[in-house]
């Protein structure tokens, strides 16, 4: 007979628990053991097929942003792509759009309640930099 635990329970673990520690037990050997010689160097052929055409891929990012350009290749090649594939060109090949004067983030960086600073994808009118300098000076005065 198998000991008792405190409050009656025998020491083995029900079918319920057991999987559950098996699951975590994998998955934390599946973390540790990633690949990070090979992260960025997958064979993704939808990447390659839109940095064959990045001229147009960053037209239409310029143009629309990440949702609305990946929306719109998605029509143009007939295949999905990804916000994220769009996303992670505009990052690697550093690509810079201006804002829209509507935008919510123009309105909050001119309110000063983010620098413009934390957008570095985006191209700011040069009233709103000159007040994110000054909100920089504020800070650091501080």
């Amino acid at each position: 007979m198998l000991p008792l635990l405190p409050g009656g329970r025998s020491g083995v673990k029900s079918g319920w628990n057991r999987l559950i520690s098996e699951i975590q037990i994998t998955t934390k050997e599946a973390i540790m053991t990633k690949d990070n010689k090979n992260i960025g160097k997958r064979n993704n052929t939808m990447t390659k097929t839109l940095i064959n055409n990045l001229e147009e891929v960053e037209k239409l990012w310029i143009q629309y942003g990440c949702y609305k350009a990946a929306e719109e290749l998605s029509k143009m090649l007939n295949t999905y792509i990804s916000f994220s594939t769009v996303r992670y060109l505009s990052q690697v090949f550093d690509w810079k759009r201006p804002v829209h004067p509507n935008s919510p983030i123009l309105v909050g960086v001119r309110r000063g309640t983010r620098p413009g600073s934390y957008y570095s994808h985006l191209i700011f009118p040069t009233e709103v930099n000159k007040d994110d300098e000054n909100i920089l000076s504020r800070d650091v005065n501080r």
